[in-house]
């Protein structure tokens, strides 16, 4: 089973934490696919305000980024406002141990700010 992290934090987008819940819902049935444990991720246990007023509670905390298979960072209603020193510092830890990381629309700058896509050539979506 592979091990999915979504990074939340507040501002994050609801649609693209929607998006991720979604495609790596613990739920699909599809045959010969493979199945996810997927945990939404952040500094505490805390609940998150999403865009539009929305709030989720995180089932895990910025640890259990080291132990995903993939990280994903959906995007964030204001990318000129820096992620905290804790989210970049975890998904250095993550990419450090191997996972895969991703991020949707402006997720792309949090990726940025801890330094993972130093050297690498990136494309976003506008928004």
């Amino acid at each position: 089973m592979q091990r999915v992290a979504i990074l939340v934090f507040d501002g994050v987008r609801m649609f693209d934490l929607a998006v991720a819940t979604e495609v790596w819902a613990p739920h699909r049935t599809v045959p010969d696919l493979p199945a996810f444990e997927v945990r939404r991720c952040a500094a505490d246990r805390s609940p998150v305000t999403l865009t539009g007023g929305a709030t989720v509670a995180p089932d895990a905390t910025l640890g259990w980024l080291r132990r995903a298979d993939l990280v994903v960072v959906p995007g964030m209603v204001d990318p000129a406002v820096p992620p905290s020193e804790p989210v970049t510092a975890a998904l250095r830890a993550a990419h450090r141990a191997g996972a895969t990381v991703a991020s949707l629309c402006a997720g792309a700058f949090v990726l940025g700010a801890a330094g993972l896509l130093d050297g690498r050539p990136a494309v976003t979506h506008w928004g």
